[in-house]
């Protein structure tokens, strides 16, 4: 059976580092790599303010979504 993961979609309306798509594994995560300024509302907001999965900040949409992986039989022996 496949896994499956959960994956932050982060799209800035003004580019960050000449990016405007950018992709994380938690919320934190998103926090560690773009300052709050440019997102345009503070980590603590975020968290568990997703409607339908989707949250819209000053200056960002953050979407919430599944990442699904093919299960590897890869480093077992």
């Amino acid at each position: 059976m496949a896994k499956e993961r959960s994956i932050i979609h982060v799209h800035l309306d003004k580019p960050y580092l000449g990016e405007t798509d950018w992709y994380f594994g938690s919320v934190s995560a998103i926090y560690d790599t773009i300052p709050t300024e440019v997102i345009g509302v503070k980590a603590k907001s975020t968290w568990g303010r997703f409607k339908g999965n989707t949250y819209r900040s000053r200056f960002a949409t953050i979407k919430r979504g599944t990442l699904h992986t093919k299960k590897s039989k890869r480093g077992r022996f």
